[in-house]
């Protein structure tokens, strides 16, 4: 019973840091992806990385452009993102 104990408390931190290994880029496709966010939010949400007027029109345009899309687009999109997060190249980060 303490060995299985032991495998299963040395397997906690591998389970805990699956993803991209950016908690930010998570965070960021997380909210370009949900619908419910404008296109204002968003771009006040990134406003330290955000340093000039085009760029900020920039992810307005693409704030909107996903928050038109259906919501089984952004399904597969999030899909997507969790298949290349759990991808074999992804893993060795």
């Amino acid at each position: 019973m303490k060995l299985v104990t032991v495998f299963m408390l040395s397997a906690l931190p591998l389970y805990c840091s699956a993803g991209s290994g950016c908690q930010f880029i998570e965070d960021i496709v997380s909210k370009t992806i949900d619908a419910s966010m404008s296109p204002a939010e968003f771009t006040k949400d990134l406003e330290a990385y955000i340093e000039t007027d085009a760029e900020e029109n920039a992810f307005q345009k693409m704030k909107h452009l996903f928050n038109s899309q259906s919501k089984e687009t952004l399904a597969n999109i999030q899909e997507m993102m969790t298949t290349v997060y759990n991808s074999f190249w992804c893993a060795l980060y």
